[in-house]
């Protein structure tokens, strides 16, 4: 796996104390050489050429063919400002090993699409990223349909940007690998922050969308399934906040690691009845979540995020499997971590806590899923919530089909009509509801291991080792 782990390039600045007027310009390094235009420095440059720009207003369309370093530099008037106006975008990479570092970005009269299914792939961008290994970072960026885009890239970075007020989402990867989204700060852009996914129309048709027609053409291609799955990438870091459904959503995808991110404050919009953009496991009328996986992504983890007063959850997973949610802190969100369709997932020494529905609820969710099942939940800390665990297992166990496929992983027959485990053998989670004598927890021997069991509302799971205290490894 090729993540680039920062920025690969060196900045020499060398400016005179002039006015900042007769520094709007774009000066190719190597050569000197200045443009009034950022367009035509691009064009002039070789291969491999760095392009200074300096502060100013470029109303301009970018397309970059060829592999430059485009370094915005603040010589008083501050970052300089890309302006793409009625333009779907406002810099498209079509070269690899292309960078954009310390822009304004914006194509503030770019049209707004109506939201659908496939408004949410239109390739409709700020930054519309189709090279390998580029790397966008250090920008402010606002007032497009997405912020940043990547599509079909083999591998790239989104870093240190600050992007909020894209009308629908903030940064959307797409059947794409080895792509590192850190440390940005994501805010308030109309539907989604960050966003992962993958759109295969078998046998191996690849969905593609006009931006000025915005419709859609289907191509037939040979790449196996895996070859446009997103996968191998880290979203870290971040700061994903205020978004009208989801803070970090992905879809379709494998080998996805959600690490430190601090999601807030995001939800109040449901998924639209009509059209919407994923067939979810669980319930339509989710107003939003901190951070989901979704339909089918598996392989992934999802770890020492920060997950606070979101509108319906604080983790989401529907209808994906596989996946480890370990040392997070979910709280004061109406369910902190909710598990619709989904299987063979562990959930372990997550601190979950005054969510104002549930702590941990997992069920089935819609009828044409399996029921989520073959799940582990251990060492978690769920105190204060309104009801801290909830359970469907073992009770929920005819096998749903959809077209003849069981849709929520790969899940054998016997399996179905199993309760989750609670517990690994040795410990299990801790209650706030059943820690004390009065509640009926006993714990004669002081090991803080419970002697008797605690049934999990809902179903028929039990843990048979309920913890005294929390976990040490929640704090």
């Amino acid at each position: 796996m090729r993540i680039i782990s920062g920025l690969q390039f060196i900045r020499i600045f060398l400016f005179a104390a002039v006015p900042v007027s007769a520094l709007a310009d774009a000066k190719i390094v190597e050569t000197g050489q200045t443009y009034p235009t950022i367009s035509a420095a691009i064009t002039a440059a070789l291969p491999a050429a760095t392009i200074e720009v300096t502060s100013g207003d470029y109303r301009e369309v970018l397309v970059i063919t060829k592999p430059v370093k485009l370094l915005g530099h603040d010589t008083g008037a501050g970052k300089p400002r890309i302006d793409a106006g009625k333009a779907t975008s406002a810099i498209e990479i079509r070269a690899e090993d292309v960078v954009v570092d310390g822009f304004e970005i914006s194509a503030s009269r770019s049209r707004s699409l109506r939201f659908g299914v496939f408004s949410s792939y239109s390739e409709e961008a700020c930054v519309m990223v189709r090279g390998s290994n580029a790397v966008v970072s250090n920008n402010r960026i606002s007032g497009c349909h997405y912020g940043v885009y990547m599509r079909d890239v083999e591998s790239g970075a989104v870093e240190l940007n600050e992007i909020e007020g894209n009308r629908f989402g903030g940064i959307f990867i797409l059947n794409s690998r080895n792509v590192g989204i850190r440390e940005n700060k994501v805010r308030a852009n109309g539907y989604n922050g960050i966003g992962v996914g993958s759109v295969v129309f078998p046998p191996g048709m690849i969905m593609a969308m006009r931006p000025l027609a915005g419709d859609v053409i289907i191509t037939s291609e040979s790449r196996p399934l895996e070859a446009v799955t997103s996968s191998d990438i880290e979203i870290a870091g971040n700061e994903v906040s205020g978004h009208g459904h989801a803070g970090i959503v992905a879809a379709y995808s494998r080998r996805l690691f959600i690490l430190s991110n601090i999601a807030r404050d995001n939800g109040g919009q449901p998924v639209p009845k009509a059209n919407p953009p994923v067939l979810l496991g669980s319930s339509p009328d989710i107003r939003g979540y901190g951070i989901g996986l979704i339909c089918d992504t598996h392989e992934s983890e999802i770890r020492d995020n920060t997950t606070e007063e979101n509108d319906s959850l604080g983790i989401l997973l529907d209808t994906a499997y596989s996946n480890r949610v370990a040392h997070n802190s979910v709280q004061q969100n109406a369910i902190g971590i909710g598990l619709f369709g989904s299987t063979a997932n562990s959930l372990e020494n997550n601190n979950v806590f005054r969510n104002s529905d549930f702590g941990i609820r997992v069920e089935r969710g819609m009828p044409y899923v399996n029921p989520s099942v073959g799940n582990s939940v251990t060492g978690n800390n769920l105190e204060e919530n309104r009801v801290n665990a909830f359970d469907t297992s073992g009770t929920d166990s005819a096998p749903a089909k959809v077209q003849g496929v069981a849709k929520g992983g790969p899940v054998d027959r016997q399996q179905l009509g199993l309760p989750n485990r609670w517990d690994d053998g040795v410990r299990g989670n801790h209650y706030s509801d059943f820690d004390e004598a009065s509640e009926g927890f006993v714990d004669q021997n002081g090991d803080g291991i419970g002697e008797l069991p605690h049934p999990i509302p809902g179903g028929r799971a039990v843990d048979h080792f309920p913890l005294a205290t929390r976990p040490a490894e929640t704090l």
